[in-house]
């Protein structure tokens, strides 16, 4: 979806340093309520699905925030990602050091 969005931003000439938030989610539990509760949250069925699979879900929600963080690193238009983690900082360095965003490895928006 945030490919698409950005797509169609730079097609209409629109440029500017866009953010998206992201999560390490600790629970399939957290991810509906958060789905249901916080506007404009959108987090599909396939991710609730993995942390509902997973033997670790926490784990998984780290996983999961790594692997969106790669993904938007790599997405023209988008100028970085603000990770959310209430009551749950100490995933935050985790999260930026595993994705390899903050190394310079990833192309720069």
């Amino acid at each position: 979806m945030v490919r698409r969005y950005a797509a169609r931003l730079l097609e209409h000439g629109v440029r500017l340093p866009i953010l998206i938030g992201v999560s390490p989610i600790p629970s399939a539990r957290s991810a509906r309520w958060m789905r249901e509760k916080l506007y404009g949250t959108i987090i599909p069925e396939a991710i609730i699905a993995r942390l509902e699979q997973a033997r670790e879900p926490k784990l998984e929600g780290r996983r999961i925030c790594i692997e969106l963080l790669e993904e938007l690193a790599d997405i023209p238009g988008i100028a970085g990602a603000h990770i959310m983690a209430p009551q749950n900082f100490a995933e935050i360095p985790v999260v930026i050091a595993e994705s390899g965003v903050s190394r310079g490895k990833r192309r720069a928006a």
